[in-house]
């Protein structure tokens, strides 16, 4: 996660020719509900497991990582659109 935070900020303030900044702010806006999710609901939730199975906390775990699974997803995307971009810039 800290690289991807970097990764993001080192885009923003370096934006390749031919990238729409647009498309890097937000590959970075949905880094925060990604990182808000994983220390609201899934840290939690595997810090509960680590003292032993609970179904029902395990559940909920799956569930809620769907949440990431879509903005992680969605910011996968941009990847071969930035790529594409900047090689032809």
């Amino acid at each position: 996660m800290p690289v991807e935070a970097v990764t993001a900020v080192l885009l923003l303030l370096a934006t390749p020719v031919g990238v729409q900044k647009g498309l890097l702010v937000l590959g970075a806006i949905l880094l925060v509900p990604i990182w808000i999710s994983t220390a609201l609901l899934q840290m939690p939730a595997h810090r509960r497991l680590s003292s032993g199975f609970d179904d029902r906390v395990a559940s909920r775990l799956v569930e809620t990582n769907w949440l990431r699974t879509a903005l992680r997803s969605a910011r996968s995307a941009l990847i071969p659109v930035v790529v594409a971009r900047a090689i032809n810039g």
